[in-house]
């Protein structure tokens, strides 16, 4: 089966897989000769008794699941807190909680776009416009990110400026290379998350 890079929704599969089958009996035969004897064996097919037996089983394949980006995933973590990396709610309002490398909901995967899309829902990006919540994704300049250059700094395309935060809320803003407020740290750090283990 092949499916389209831009697949979305779901597809259902369902395998079905017969075979025919018969039982082979042994017939044992005992020869008697003059002097001594010999036992035979030799196999006969009875066939009133085939029957048929069959399988089925199916699966559901997600499109918009992570694995389907290319992508590995990472989390954003925030440098101005010991241990709080961004995650999303239900709501896709952004929050910084406790770090665990196994939520798709810290998760994020960097695309060819430059844009960090959501692991948990795939249709949304972060975005420099909002960055309380994420944002349907598109190809606006407010959704693409670069780092600088030998450092923890991410750069917003539209607003030239770095990805920061507040050091005691951890409320998300942009701010400038130089010159932030003392309560503001605009380092920001990734490592590779582990979502794509096997099903429980």
């Amino acid at each position: 089966y092949k499916a389209a890079p831009d697949e979305t929704g779901s597809t259902e599969f369902k395998i079905d897989s017969s075979v025919n089958i018969r039982p082979i009996y042994t017939g044992i035969y005992k020869h008697y000769y003059v002097v001594g004897a010999h036992v035979s064996f030799q196999g006969f097919e009875d066939t009133d008794k085939r029957r048929r037996v069959t399988a089925s089983t199916s699966f559901k394949v997600d499109w918009n699941h992570p694995v389907f980006t290319g992508g590995r995933p990472v989390n954003l973590q925030l440098g101005g807190f010991d241990n709080r990396c961004l995650s999303a709610d239900a709501n896709h309002g952004l929050s910084a909680v406790t770090c665990d490398e196994t939520s798709a909901a810290q998760s994020f995967i960097y695309d060819q776009y430059g844009r960090y899309v959501s692991a948990q829902d795939t249709r949304r990006c972060l975005d420099g416009n909002n960055l309380g919540q994420l944002q349907s994704c598109s190809l606006s300049l407010g959704q693409r990110w670069e780092w600088k250059a030998d450092s923890d700094a991410l750069s917003n395309l539209s607003a030239h400026q770095l990805l920061g935060h507040d050091k005691q809320s951890g409320a998300l803003g942009l701010y400038d290379e130089n010159g932030n407020p003392q309560n503001v740290s605009v380092r920001t750090l990734t490592s590779y998350t582990r979502i794509f283990g096997p099903p429980a």
